[in-house]
């Protein structure tokens, strides 16, 4: 099954995603075109985009800053709280990375190299 997004949804998310990366005086600018794509989102894709939301300010959290998580909460406090719940459903980006770091063996100079098909020696 494909998910298909609505048009109104990846307007609000495109107007979103340069709102995000504007400086501040040209996020200010921006808030009220955002405000508006985000109002005319229905219930569906505003939980959609909340959820978009909470992966990107979970990723932010991980490099030691809660700045997108302010910013949100500024422009619209109903997607700001959302937002706020899903990320609490989201699984832990430290928890993410740490089952991948320990799945990987660590390397020394005293561990064998790993031989695979293509530099295995025939």
């Amino acid at each position: 099954m494909e998910l298909t997004l609505s048009p109104v949804y990846r307007h609000a998310q495109r107007v979103l995603s340069q709102w995000i990366d504007a400086r501040h005086a040209a996020a200010r600018r921006e808030a009220f075109r955002t405000r508006t794509a985000v109002a005319q989102l229905g219930l569906v894709d505003r939980h959609r985009l909340a959820r978009w939301l909470a992966w990107i300010v979970s990723a932010e959290r991980c490099r030691g800053s809660r700045r997108l998580d302010e910013r949100l909460r500024q422009l619209d406090a109903s997607l700001h709280a959302l937002m706020r719940t899903t990320l609490a459903t989201l699984p832990s980006m430290y928890t993410v990375e740490a089952v991948r770091l320990t799945a990987e063996r660590p390397v020394s100079a005293d561990t064998a190299p790993h031989m695979t098909s293509v530099s295995a020696t025939r």
